[in-house]
């Protein structure tokens, strides 16, 4: 049975690119090492990939899967989610903001939203009120309690994008932002 190496390995020629680019070897070396420290590997033995790690939506499940392990091994004793993180950084960032622009905002669905504020709103760490009286339209602040917490864990995001990105320099890192902005149609 064949075995695909992984795309670190091999070189690739990205839209945005004029030429081929090649992951250095170093840099596959170190992934290697960090993956190997924590117990993961790059592929399951006996198992034949495919074209699935030649394919950007597989590598991109991939990368956030990766994404959120390192977001738990830092805030694991902080009682918060990915999904949760990110309403509190836009409840932070925009008082009053509704369930509606929260929404759009993260590109989900109310549902999703919903569920994501239940502890946030149970703990009342996150306060709703109605937008002009209307109960069918809802608004988010952060209470007190809740901008303190806010405040105490923010700066741990920082580490974790760290343990996320730890395989790429800074200026691959601030490539890869760039390229994942225009792939999501946030920056042209």
């Amino acid at each position: 049975m064949r075995v695909d190496r992984p795309c670190l390995s091999r070189k690739v020629l990205l839209p945005c690119q004029k030429q081929e680019f090649r992951f250095p070897q170093r840099q596959v070396r170190v992934i290697t090492k960090i993956w190997k420290r924590r117990g993961l590997s790059r592929l399951m033995p006996n198992v034949n990939y495919g074209q699935l790690n030649d394919l950007l939506g597989h590598l991109l499940r991939y990368a956030v899967n990766r994404g959120h392990g390192a977001f738990q091994e830092v805030f694991d004793q902080d009682e918060v989610t990915p999904l949760q993180f990110m309403i509190v950084e836009l409840i932070n960032e925009n008082r009053g903001i509704t369930h509606s622009e929260i929404c759009k905002a993260m590109q989900t669905s109310a549902s999703v939203v919903t569920t994501t504020l239940k502890p946030l709103l149970a703990d009342e760490r996150v306060r709703r009120r109605d937008v002009n009286g209307d109960a069918r339209k809802l608004a988010y602040e952060l209470s007190p309690a809740g901008q303190d917490w806010y405040a105490g864990i923010k700066p741990k995001i920082a580490l974790s994008e760290a343990r996320l990105a730890e395989a790429l320099t800074e200026d691959e890192r601030v490539a890869l932002i760039g390229m994942l902005k225009r792939l999501a149609g946030i920056e042209k």
